[in-house]
């Protein structure tokens, strides 16, 4: 209801507009002569030339903008796609590791422990550039 009373409203100022500019001009347009166009007609032509021209300029920008979001839909899809395959390798991963752990700890229970033995300390002999370097460290 609104845009039908804005319409009307600029109809108005139209027809106003128009009643005032009666005034006739000539006009050349590519070589050809239009003599007594009312300047009115001249005016709200322009300015419906304007916006088509701009609406053609929008609508381009529209499709172009339509365009790259589209292509990102896309990019967003195989993203979602690889994120859910790398989800399921990584339960698939971590199900494997439980078995493996659950299997380690099974042949564990039949391996006997290796007890190492500690070896004696050899008796640390420092070397001739040590002593070299360091002359105040006592050698046995």
């Amino acid at each position: 209801m609104l845009s039908l009373i804005v319409t009307i409203l600029f109809a108005l100022a139209i027809a106003y507009f128009a009643i005032q500019n009666t005034i006739g001009v000539t006009l050349v347009v590519a070589n050809n002569i239009l003599p007594n166009v009312p300047l009115y007609f001249v005016v709200i032509s322009s300015v419906l030339v304007g916006i088509i021209l701009a609406s053609i300029i929008s609508g381009l920008n529209a499709l172009s903008a339509y365009q790259r979001l589209r292509g990102k839909e896309k990019i967003i899809a195989q993203d979602q796609r690889q994120i859910h395959d790398l989800q399921e390798k990584v339960s698939l991963l971590e199900a494997r590791k439980t078995q493996l752990t659950t299997d380690h700890e099974v042949h564990n229970d039949d391996v006997q422990p290796v007890i190492h033995e500690e070896k004696e300390e050899q008796a640390h002999r420092p070397s001739f550039f040590h002593n070299l370097f360091h002359p105040k460290t006592e050698t046995r």
